[in-house]
């Protein structure tokens, strides 16, 4: 059997509800066999629901002992569920009442039914046949930023114990440290932060509260919190917040993922931690990988800005071209390749996947184009599928958005080949001219060594962001 996730049993503090009532080890423990004690062998369970105890505690119940479970978002159109119970066909649906009247007509109310915080869940059970489920199989996703799209990431119980172990020797956590989970447990990096966590001994101090909200510093300050974590959304808003000012006595970490920083707020926010004596560390990952990959240790982060730093304990990182060769050298741009026990099992695109075994065996092909330094630390220079053909010249729209964050333009690249356009995120008090569109575009066109016909400038009153915070460029489509 693979090793638990956590294996403490005593009667320190594991996770606190967002009323602040303190579950410990112990009670967990406890809280976990009970709930699976309910579920028929082996069943494949589906979670949709926000940052609670009663999504923790069955989320647990399911990975400890033996089951298959996959977290939804509670925000999840319900077009969506639908279309997921339909092709996955799961024996358990755990959700909100008010998905009952959405739900295909194969799933019945069934005695399962816990709450927690005033939120009551109810339960379902499938009366058609569960598909046939891999013994590796016991954790399904969705692919980083495509939630409720028909694709899952398949994942053993090996791979999130792997990674969960590996962030917490990285960044040495053990019984004393404690994170709010403010991420959506269904995303990824979210859920690495409960997981790391308990496999170290820590806690976690779970909220549904943006960090705008007074709610969630409320809840950092008297739980005691040392560490936040976040993507690029999240530290743009720390810096508008003015974080150089604001008293974070007990935080003693801050990490960042979910895509890269652009470089001038990352020089804006070292400094600013390194004052405060608040390690930053930059990481690097990706849902396939449970979903960390790899790190900038926070002594290095000052003279490796930009980069994604060295892999995790127990994995590998190297660069290959076209054909597939190793890369040597450095300074040499390649596809950004990873090996680990991390690594997914495959994808899913229909129940009769859930039968499939390791299709990967533990090697990733991240998709990202990268360098290495001659210290061996990474950098990303753009993504595979990220990049146009504009009058024969190769465009990588990652980098066009980073050479706009540079000048401090807030933008987002989109296009077909020839055709590039700039979402440009423009306030009311900008300048809103048609010289102005005009500069940019001659800028970006410049930049890119093409005519300026070939780029278009769009101005949106706000970029549109994904539950965990990242692009959501299908929107902009």
């Amino acid at each position: 059997m693979t090793s638990p996730l956590f294996v403490h049993a005593d009667a320190t503090p594991a996770v606190i509800t967002s009323d602040g009532q303190c579950v410990t080890y112990q009670m967990l423990r406890h809280d976990i066999a009970q709930a699976a004690a309910l579920l028929q062998p082996r069943s494949l369970l589906f979670i949709v629901g926000h940052n609670d105890y009663t999504v923790v505690r069955w989320y647990l119940a399911a990975l400890e002992y033996g089951h298959v479970v996959m977290l939804l978002p509670a925000d999840l159109a319900d077009s969506q569920l639908h279309n997921l119970l339909q092709l996955y066909q799961p024996r358990y649906l755990l959700a909100p009442p008010s998905r009952s009247m959405q739900l295909p007509p194969q799933f019945q109310p069934c005695p399962l039914d816990w709450h927690d915080e005033g939120a009551p869940y109810q339960s379902w059970q499938n009366q058609q046949a569960q598909p046939p489920l891999h013994p590796d199989l016991a954790f399904l996703t969705s692919t980083s930023g495509s939630t409720g799209a028909p694709k899952l990431v398949r994942m053993s119980k090996a791979n999130l114990v792997s990674n969960a172990n590996a962030i917490a020797t990285y960044l040495q956590l053990g019984p004393h440290e404690r994170a709010i989970a403010h991420l959506p447990l269904s995303y990824s990096f979210g859920l690495s932060i409960l997981n790391s966590h308990l496999a170290a001994g820590g806690s976690v101090v779970l909220t549904n509260a943006s960090l705008m909200a007074r709610e969630f510093w409320h809840a950092v300050e008297t739980q005691q919190v040392t560490s936040f974590s976040g993507v690029p959304y999240h530290y743009e808003m720390l810096l508008k917040l003015r974080l150089a000012r604001m008293k974070l006595h007990q935080i003693r970490t801050m990490t960042q993922a979910g895509g890269a920083l652009a470089l001038p707020l990352l020089q804006q926010l070292q400094p600013i931690c390194a004052d405060k004596q608040i390690r930053l560390v930059v990481m690097y990952g990706q849902t396939e990988a449970s979903p960390r990959i790899s790190y900038v240790p926070s002594e290095r982060l000052a003279d490796k800005l930009g980069s994604i730093g060295v892999a995790i304990p127990g994995g590998q990182l190297w660069l290959r071209d076209a054909q597939g060769q190793v890369l040597q050298g450095a300074d040499v741009e390649g596809e950004l390749m990873y090996q680990g026990d991390n690594v997914c099992l495959g994808y899913a695109q229909c129940a009769d996947d859930l039968a499939r075994g390791d299709d990967n065996q533990q090697l990733l092909a991240t998709g990202d184009v990268a360098r290495r330094d001659a210290d061996g630390f990474y950098y990303i220079t753009g993504r595979l599928k990220r990049f146009l053909k504009i009058f024969g010249n190769r465009i990588s729209l990652d980098q066009v958005e980073q050479l706009l964050a540079e000048t401090g333009v807030m933008a987002v690249c989109t296009g077909v080949d020839d055709a590039l356009t700039v979402h440009w995120q423009t306030a009311e008090t900008e300048d809103t001219s048609d010289a102005a569109d005009s500069a940019l575009q001659q800028q970006v066109a410049a930049w890119c060594g093409v005519h300026f016909s070939a780029v278009r400038v769009r101005r949106i009153p706000q970029i549109p962001r994904l539950a965990n915070g990242k692009v959501d460029y299908q929107c902009l489509n």
